[in-house]
Formats: structure tokens, C-alpha cells, sequence
């Protein structure tokens, strides 16, 4: 808990948020505490990988949740690899560590890798070059790792 001064946080300093219907206690010892509400607004970030043992693009597409939007294409982001041909895209999203897959039957799901691997016959999904996306994550950071053959 900290005084702010002139309504403002100290350099370095950011507000705790409070997951909605979260648990509290001992936040003071007496009198009233006061939660104000923060909004915003569900969209996520599409991040490009052209592999994933290399960096993200400084090329993102933003996406409101539940919005159609195109993806980037490997020639918009200037990506090749000598002598590959491009496949697609892996999806991996950081608000849970879940890796996009498909089962045997092509049922898709998110799931966290164990060790690294994949559980026995499930496939990555594989999204297509500039494929249009709504709804991989309400909010946070996606990522695309581009797959060559």
C-alpha cells in the first residue's frame, strides 16, 4: 500500500488488479476499502515467429475478440527460407502456455505441452498463410511459428 502523489503512482509502480469475484482479506484493519473497476477491451496480439527458434516479427496483428481479422502472410512479413517451402503456422498462446492441436479425429483444443511433446495422436494445427482469426485468446499475447517443408 502506498500514498499516491498528485494522483500519481511513483516511477516503476503499477496498481494490483483484483481478478474479478477474487477472495480479499486483512486489506485493512478497519473503515472502508474502495475497488474501482478497470475495463478493457478483449483483443489479443498475433505475434510472427518464422520458425520457433527465432524472434518475433516487429510486424503484429491486433484482434478484437470475436472479430473476424486476417492474419499476415509470409510475403507481407518478408519471411522465406531457402529452399523450404512455406506449411503454415503453429499457435501457441502465453495467458495459459497452450499450444493449439488437433486429435486423431480432427477434434481441435488448446493444451499445454508435457516435456515439450505432444501427447500421443495429436497433431499441431496448423493455421494457413493469412487465415482469418476471432477467437484464440480474450486478451494478451498470441503467437505464430511459421513450419516449413
Amino acid at each position: 500500500w502506498i500514498t499516491l502523489t498528485n494522483g500519481k503512482l511513483p516511477a516503476g509502480y503499477s496498481f494490483y488488479i483484483y481478478r474479478d469475484g477474487q477472495q480479499v482479506m486483512a486489506l485493512a484493519k478497519n473503515g472502508n476499502t474502495h475497488f474501482y473497476g478497470q475495463w478493457q477491451e478483449n483483443s489479443f496480439t498475433v505475434n510472427y515467429h518464422i520458425d520457433e527458434n527465432s524472434p518475433a516479427s516487429s510486424l503484429k496483428t491486433v484482434v478484437k475478440y470475436g472479430t473476424w481479422t486476417k492474419t499476415l502472410t509470409t510475403t507481407e512479413l518478408g519471411f522465406s527460407k531457402k529452399g523450404l517451402k512455406f506449411a503454415g503456422w503453429k499457435g501457441y498462446r502465453e495467458i495459459d502456455n497452450k499450444w493449439y492441436v488437433q486429435d486423431s479425429n480432427g477434434k481441435k483444443q488448446w493444451i499445454t505441452l508435457t516435456n515439450g511433446k505432444l501427447p500421443a495422436g495429436y497433431s499441431f494445427y496448423i493455421y494457413k498463410d493469412g487465415q482469418q482469426v476471432m477467437a484464440l485468446a480474450k486478451s494478451g499475447n498470441t503467437h505464430f511459428y511459421g513450419t516449413w517443408k
